[in-house]
């Protein structure tokens, strides 16, 4: 399949060559203090730890989001690495059931066909009470960030575990606004609220003084 998606790409000549041999043939072993097992040949899956793995990875999943949008328009979907979120807003609690359940069928769909499978599937669902997530968002930009970021310019050289104090302030807020587990990485959140990570701001800060 995935020698199939880089056709589509245009693909050829000695990479698509170099591609195909880096997926087959190869054969792995389980060492044990001082024994080895007999080779076997694995026929699934990237091979963890390569540096090549993410680059076709990727490539695998490219069309993921725009197969459930086309699917299923009325869906909100991010994908970071191998994790992928599904949402729908509204009032109308048996159209947002409907919603979700056809962006499911449509994931599973996708997963068949691409042999991919989901290893859990998480819902998290919102609240009848408390303030809408552009209103926390604008909350935490206009009186909370500012206080993260007073100085930042000269935090670039801080310790690790003094940082983490004020990264956490803003991880904490993500998951309020968001209402996000604490499984759910920090750069889905950041995505979804388009809240910047606090290490780029300091960064940003301390370039712009040059």
């Amino acid at each position: 399949m995935l020698l199939k998606k880089l056709l589509l790409m245009n693909v050829s000549g000695h990479l698509f060559k170099w591609m195909s041999d880096f997926l087959s043939q190869r054969f792995l072993n389980i060492k044990n203090v001082n024994s080895r097992s007999e080779y076997d040949q694995t026929r699934q899956c990237l091979p963890q730890g390569s540096v090549l793995s993410p680059v076709p990875f990727n490539i695998m999943i490219n069309d993921l989001l725009s197969f459930i949008d086309n699917a299923v328009p009325e869906i909100n979907s991010l994908l970071y690495a191998d994790d992928l979120v599904l949402w729908s807003t509204g009032s109308d609690i048996p159209k947002l059931e409907s919603t979700l359940n056809s962006a499911l069928v449509t994931l599973a769909n996708w997963s068949l066909e691409n042999d991919f499978k989901a290893i859990s599937v998480k819902r998290i669902a919102g609240v009848k009470w408390g303030s809408s997530q552009s209103v926390l968002t604008s909350t935490f930009t206009s009186y909370i960030r500012p206080v993260i970021d007073y100085g930042s310019e000269l935090l670039v050289t801080a310790s690790d575990s003094a940082l983490l104090k004020l990264d956490s302030v803003q991880n904490k807020a993500l998951r309020f606004i968001t209402g996000a587990a604490t499984s759910t990485p920090i750069a889905s959140m950041e995505l979804q609220t388009e809240i910047s990570g606090s290490s780029e701001r300091r960064q940003y800060s301390a370039l712009s003084l040059g």
